[in-house]
């Protein structure tokens, strides 16, 4: 099912877990799914391996954020990026399955939390609406997929705490969120974000069916230099030029 070897199983209230290694080089994470949720070079924990997660970060060449939010963890890529390239940043996970935390720690060299690093093993929904977990983030990433019944892979909607969400960004904050598909105007939070008229919305659209998502609530910077967006490529190990490049105005 997986094309590799299976090194770890678990189930929990939430379904199976699976972790598998190529050729002890690469290792994947998926949710009963032979859909990689998360993937890792083993001898470069910290390089983002899959065309979206690349994308998701783009916003990080020409911000200087204090605080971010990460709404789904899996096998931590985006986390594990984020603290390798940028370690003065705050950032703060919010993560429903407390096993698929235990495996980003032990099977995906995750750190564990810290004075600028703290997971929440909770419902996402739950989180968002907790008055004592309230702050007030610069960028908001939503990256949040389950397994269905049927082992198909289901995101969770949260098109109806857009609202919600809103009030935890910044005066110029983004939302990055990753839609998996290929009709991205059939998506609910992806209306959402239109309906609300509050934002700068870009998009990026990538070959293996993933769309990302940018919402901003003042503009996003354009106009950057070709030379500036190479030495942010080269800095961070990522093609950010060809992203830039990619990055679609919608209104």
């Amino acid at each position: 099912m997986f094309g590799g070897d299976l090194i770890h199983q678990v189930t929990d209230e939430y379904g199976n877990i699976q972790i598998v290694d190529y050729q002890q080089k690469y290792r994947s994470l998926h949710f009963d799914s032979k859909v990689q949720q998360s993937a890792m070079l083993l001898e470069k924990p910290e390089m983002l391996v899959h065309k979206y997660t690349q994308a998701m970060v783009l916003p990080l060449c020409w911000s200087n954020p204090k605080k971010l939010l990460l709404l789904g963890l899996g096998g931590g890529s985006i986390a594990k990026f984020i603290l390798h390239n940028f370690p003065d940043i705050y950032l703060d996970v919010v993560e429903l399955r407390h096993k698929v935390s235990e495996l980003a720690i032990h099977y995906f060299c995750l750190p564990q939390d810290s004075a600028k690093f703290h997971i929440y093993n909770t419902d996402v929904f739950q989180w968002l609406n907790d008055a004592e977990s309230f702050n007030t983030y610069d960028m908001i990433f939503i990256d949040m997929f389950i397994s269905s019944v049927n082992c198909e892979i289901k995101a969770i909607d949260v098109s109806q705490d857009l609202e919600r969400l809103r009030c935890y960004l910044t005066s110029n904050g983004v939302i990055i969120y990753n839609y998996l598909g290929n009709n991205i105007e059939s998506d609910c939070f992806y209306q959402a974000l239109i309906r609300s008229l509050e934002f700068e919305i870009h998009i990026i659209q990538l070959e293996n069916a993933n769309t990302i998502v940018f919402a901003a609530i003042k503009k996003l910077k354009q106009g950057l230099t070709d030379s500036y967006i190479l030495k942010c490529s080269i800095d961070c190990t990522l093609p950010f030029n060809h992203y830039y490049d990619r990055l679609y105005k919608i209104f």
